[in-house]
């Protein structure tokens, strides 16, 4: 067994995990959130692909983002979800597309969060409600 291959082995590993994972930076303590589509009081109709797409700007890095598409009409079911460590420096953009169906005339709401790493950073979250009509 060749004890200091194993060694260097290893420690390269523990080296690539440390240096690839994420650093403590600034949490940003002012962030804009626009909404460019949906926009507030959009109909669609049921079948219709909703077009997501929110920009955020920050004055410092931007750590996490939380988009959810839910629908109110029914117990606020979750029909839609993304969250990811992003570590977007200062601005960040994001663009999905989320088909629905709905039985029934329904009200939904979009909102996203962006938060810090820790739970004392600041939090700023933003919603959108539209509609969607049976055909």
């Amino acid at each position: 067994m060749n004890f200091p291959k194993i060694l260097f082995t290893v420690l390269a590993v523990f080296s690539l995990a440390f240096l690839g994972s994420c650093h403590k930076h600034d949490s940003a303590t002012d962030v804009t959130i626009e909404f460019e589509s949906p926009a507030e009081g959009l109909i669609l109709i049921s079948g219709d692909t909703l077009d997501i797409h929110i920009h955020y700007t920050a004055d410092a890095m931007i750590h996490n983002v939380e988009v959810k598409v839910l629908n109110e009409t029914n117990n606020n079911e979750v029909v839609f979800s993304y969250d990811e460590h992003v570590h977007a420096e200062e601005s960040y953009t994001f663009e999905d597309k989320v088909p629905l169906t709905v039985t029934e005339n329904s009200i939904f709401r979009i909102e996203t969060t962006v938060t810090g790493h820790d739970s004392e950073d600041d939090t700023f979250t933003e919603e959108v409600h539209f509609e969607v009509h049976k055909p």
